[in-house]
């Protein structure tokens, strides 16, 4: 949203990661997704098996869990790019995709 408002990104994570909506992987990864910097801390492959074992443990005691499932599925598509190797902060490049647009400095 800020990179197609054409907002400062440095100062819209800034000001995010100062509210409610503040983590750790805003304030780390944050800046890593602005310099397109993929490099992992922890591995989309990685990841994906996290989210595949939440996954069958809610579908095991009907829990519902829709947007992991639709994380998990955006992730599946960057790894049939072949980017399972990237860092899950790589996520951003699906919502690139079907935004068209591009974030940070790439």
């Amino acid at each position: 949203f800020a990179q197609a408002a054409g907002l400062d990104l440095v100062k819209t994570v800034k000001a995010v990661e100062g509210g409610g909506a503040g983590s750790w992987m805003l304030s780390n990864r944050g800046p890593q997704m602005i310099e397109r910097d993929w490099r992992p801390g922890f591995m989309i492959d990685l990841q994906q098996k996290d989210l595949r074992l939440v996954l069958e443990s809610a579908d095991e005691i009907g829990v519902p869990t829709s947007t992991t499932a639709l994380v998990f599925q955006m992730y599946r598509a960057l790894q049939h790019q072949g980017l399972g190797a990237e860092g899950n902060h790589a996520l951003v490049k699906a919502l690139e995709q079907m935004a068209g647009i591009t974030v940070g400095e790439g």
